[in-house]
């Protein structure tokens, strides 16, 4: 039985606006993607075990999804990647409205700066947190890394 269903734009948009990733992954029919250059941050991941990737969108009107950290898959010049996407504003270390895109790559070092890579969608794992310590966001990101390898297979 084929079902009749409408899909808008609008509908998609706001899957993507309230971080219902797998919902607008089944609307598209594919899942959501960005691009964008990897620049340099303030390399508070590389201090505390999690180098990220901070991520520039190419396009300025680049719907970005709802504030959270993501399972998604990477894809750079050297192949595709499980990883780990934080957007958000940092509120463990800083307080302000500026939004940042970082991603860590699992099982992965190398040089980025500069590159273009494209941001794969596939889970929104959970919604960001200020933590009363570093530790306790380094427990938090652990948690968050084995669920990722869980969903990964890896």
């Amino acid at each position: 039985m084929i079902l009749d269903l409408k899909i808008s734009s609008t509908q998609i948009r706001q899957a993507i606006q309230a971080g219902k990733i797998t919902e607008a992954n089944t609307l598209l029919g594919s899942p959501y993607s960005l691009m964008g250059q990897v620049i340099h941050g303030k390399g508070r991941g590389k201090g505390i075990g999690y180098p990220t990737a901070n991520i520039q969108v190419e396009h300025p009107r680049k719907l970005i999804p709802q504030q959270g950290v993501y399972a998604v898959w990477v894809e750079t010049e050297f192949g595709k990647q499980a990883g780990m996407m934080n957007i958000g504003t940092n509120p463990t270390f800083e307080s302000g409205p500026q939004i940042h895109l970082e991603v860590h790559l699992l099982d992965w070092q190398g040089d980025l700066y500069n590159k273009t890579i494209r941001i794969i969608f596939v889970e929104r794992i959970r919604q960001e947190y200020a933590f009363d310590s570093v530790d306790a966001l380094i427990e938090q990101i652990q948690s968050d890394e084995k669920h990722t390898r869980n969903l990964f297979g890896i």
